[in-house]
């Protein structure tokens, strides 16, 4: 079959969308908001066998593990001005960050998991492309991160989203959040200090999980369906009374927040 990113005709490979390292922290489920959709384990995270070539993977890979091990298992420096909170990355690149930001949306477009049936980049999938290919000479497409200050959170879809009227996708990697801009209008002003395309260093915004929309629509999600409730149920009983969300690394079903 043809690899959809060096367009060869070589075997494809079971890809991960996002890097395992996201889903191996805890026993994760993918849950669907659909009742006929039973829990599944996850244990690897997600992936797809119809995007990606060995070596094409591998080439992602590098951009994962830099991630994963400069941002995700990393705390970063601290501070906060009163209104919110800021964490500074000093050993991650912010070219290698805005890179892999860009690949997993690449990924996720192409992807025919459910997890990601709402991404679709349209014409910002060529220049997301091109700068995957060669970043050198075209350097073209922003993206920044942000995140949750708590650290288990569940995975849900990626949903579009606006900041200024920009378009942006934002893609959740566990508490990180990833957004890629899917717009020919230039970075909104207040988000030109975040923007991995013109700065060096990787700067991301703490928001607070408790109280967000993401956290209303994970639990919406568990409690939407039989299945889902009683999974939590059990896993309130035998292993995280404290921590009841902490099995549901993955949120599968809505793209749209509930309204408050």
């Amino acid at each position: 079959m043809r690899c959809k990113f060096c367009d060869e005709n070589r075997p494809l490979i079971k890809a991960h969308i996002l890097p395992a390292a996201f889903f191996t922290f805890n026993d994760a489920r993918i849950l669907s908001s659909s009742p006929e959709v039973h829990p599944k384990k996850s244990r690897i995270g997600v992936y797809d066998e119809n995007i990606l070539c060995a070596e094409c993977d591998g080439s992602f890979g590098l951009l994962d593990q830099h991630v994963v091990e400069k941002i995700l298992r990393k705390e970063g420096r601290f501070h906060s001005d009163g209104e919110f909170g800021l964490r500074h990355y000093i050993d991650a690149a912010s070219e290698i960050v805005r890179l892999f930001a860009l690949s997993v949306a690449w990924r996720a477009h192409h992807s025919t998991h459910a997890m990601f049936a709402n991404v679709n980049l349209g014409p910002h999938e060529g220049p997301i492309k091109r700068d995957l290919l060669n970043p050198i000479e075209h350097r073209k497409v922003s993206a920044f991160v942000h995140e949750f200050d708590h650290r288990n959170i569940p995975i849900i879809s990626p949903i579009p989203e606006r900041y200024d009227k920009v378009r942006f996708l934002r893609i959740y990697a566990g508490r990180l959040i990833l957004s890629v801009k899917v717009d020919q209008r230039p970075m909104p002003p207040d988000l030109d200090y975040l923007d991995l395309l013109t700065n060096e260093q990787t700067i991301s915004i703490v928001v607070p999980w408790t109280g967000s929309a993401e956290a209303s629509l994970a639990i919406d999600i568990i409690s939407g369906s039989e299945h889902n409730r009683r999974l939590a149920n059990k896993w309130r009983k035998e292993n995280a009374s404290d921590d009841p969300m902490s099995v549901f690394r993955i949120s599968i079903g809505r793209s749209k927040f509930p309204s408050n």
